[in-house]
């Protein structure tokens, strides 16, 4: 058993070495900062989708996502300001843990992921992420609906076992698969 796990974890490094997340967190969780929350969410995928739209890899990705910091901070401050808010905001390139996340047709397993986060006042309220790397913050953010291009980035830099694990296959949900370590993640936290 711990050989099938030291084996899941390893996959899941692998998929995470794969992928750039997203992760706005919020004020407080005070109506006002939630939406304002979504409001620099919105603003900030506008702004890098394209810049992101022809990129070919994490690194790439993640270089042009640093060389537009401060344009990216800029962005989210005018939203702050222009809804009378005067809360600063950082913008940066963090690693952290994420629970098992499920993205329209993928299933992002529980683990230590690469991330570029924002972080607006105090940054205290709840918070909201999604991939900017591959793409699937940029298709529907409703339904989180994969690309062809995400999916064929996926397939070509995953194994077939790591891409099966993520999507969902004949109908059954990933996360199954991953509960031990949604176990293992409630007990780290």
């Amino acid at each position: 058993m711990a050989v099938r796990a030291a084996g899941r974890i390893r996959m899941q490094e692998h998929i995470a070495g794969e992928l750039v997340r997203f992760h706005v967190r919020a004020n407080s969780d005070t109506c006002e900062d939630q939406t304002l929350k979504l409001k620099v969410r919105d603003a900030v995928i506008d702004y890098l989708a394209p810049l992101l739209a022809g990129s070919e890899s994490v690194e790439q990705s993640k270089r042009i996502i640093a060389g537009n910091t401060g344009n990216i901070i800029t962005v989210a401050q005018t939203v702050v300001a222009d809804s009378g808010m005067n809360y600063k905001v950082n913008a940066y390139f963090t690693t952290e843990h994420f629970p098992t996340r499920n993205y329209g047709d993928i299933t992002l397993p529980a683990g230590i992921y690469d991330a570029y986060r924002i972080d607006i006042g105090s940054a205290g309220g709840h918070n909201w992420w999604c991939v900017l790397y591959p793409p699937l913050c940029f298709e529907d953010e409703t339904h989180a609906v994969m690309s062809e291009d995400a999916e064929e980035y996926l397939k070509d830099e995953l194994t077939p076992k790591e891409y099966e694990l993520i999507t969902n296959d004949n109908g059954r949900k990933v996360t199954v698969r991953f509960r031990l370590l949604k176990f293992l993640n409630g007990y780290m936290e």
